[in-house]
């Protein structure tokens, strides 16, 4: 199952070579405005992210050690700036919040619960994680997003240089042929008729000359399907025929009791999806990206102006 909490807060985690030893010591990692960062902050925040980060390199947890010990500095920061303005989410808020994720995930309480066990994360600590989302929700459109738009500009900009990702899947006309396996036969024996078949085809010869050419043949059938939605194939044969050009024939399947094959008798690009259509999901795409670098840069500029000593 995709994993059902992550935050864009932590991306990394790092290790503390103290953390294996039976009597850990529990030191002053950084202090940021006076406030301090233990190394046991440290640890629960390994063990809360990667119970495995024991099996990677030396150097490979010198690199993560430093980069998460920037994202625990900049969550104290942004902690800092959250008790500054006051921002709080009450437990029924946390609650609507959760009911989202189940619903999302199409999960029960209890397995939503189960879930997170499986995934090595505490109830308790999925249900700070939210919470930490949300403060952050509310920090974004407080104190960062405030003056936030999205132009008709870079809407349209963004639609011409993305155009391709707005055609509509192309219009196929799908033709197949279809042999059975005799009975008592070597179930590989369809496949290997219907091969032959394939490379007829791959050569050069007329689909419909070699359909008929098949018409009499004993457990053999074709015929011309029409115009096909790829998606509302079984996955198997959408895969199969995805990609195929105009006049090609895909590879032969393997089915219960045979073997098929598709023919590409026609291919259409597919339509381009109006601007009006899909202007609502480009500005959400664009709001996503510049909420995001908005919020580095504040996240930076807090750095800069802040006291922080490392002593890690």
């Amino acid at each position: 199952m995709k994993t059902i909490f992550s935050t864009a807060l932590v991306a990394l985690f790092l290790f503390c070579g103290t953390w294996l030893h039976a009597e850990v010591i529990n030191r002053i990692a950084a202090v940021v405005n006076g406030e301090v960062i233990t190394t046991h902050q440290v640890d629960k925040k390994i063990t809360e992210l990667s119970p495995k980060v024991q099996e990677e390199s030396w150097e490979q947890r010198q690199v993560l050690r430093k980069q998460a010990l920037g994202v625990l500095i900049e969550e104290t920061l942004i902690e800092q700036k959250v008790k500054e303005l006051k921002i709080e989410v009450k437990e029924e808020e946390l609650d609507a919040a959760q009911r989202d994720v189940e619903r999302s995930n199409n999960l029960t309480s209890e397995q939503l619960v189960a879930a997170l066990a499986q995934q090595g994360m505490s109830y308790e600590g999925f249900r700070d994680n939210l919470r930490k989302q949300l403060i952050r929700l509310r920090l974004l459109r407080q104190d960062i997003l405030k003056n936030l738009r999205i132009t008709d500009r870079e809407i349209n900009e963004y639609f011409r240089v993305h155009i391709d990702d707005y055609r509509k899947p192309p219009t196929l006309r799908l033709a197949t042929i279809a042999i059975s396996n005799a009975a008592g036969s070597d179930p590989q024996e369809a496949a290997g008729r219907l091969e032959t078949v394939r490379q007829r085809l791959a050569a050069g010869e007329d689909f419909s000359a070699v359909a008929d050419s098949l018409a009499t043949t004993p457990g053999i059938s074709g015929s011309d399907l029409g115009n096909v939605n790829l998606d509302d194939l079984n996955p198997a044969y959408a895969d199969a025929i995805r990609g195929l050009d105009e006049g090609t024939a895909s590879e032969v399947i393997e089915v219960p009791g045979g073997a098929r094959l598709f023919y590409v008798l026609e291919k259409s690009p597919g339509e381009i999806r109006k601007l009006s259509e899909v202007r609502p999901e480009i500005e959400r795409k664009l709001s996503e990206q510049k909420t995001e670098e908005e919020f580095k840069n504040w996240a930076a500029e807090i750095r800069k102006k802040a006291r922080v000593e490392v002593l890690l």
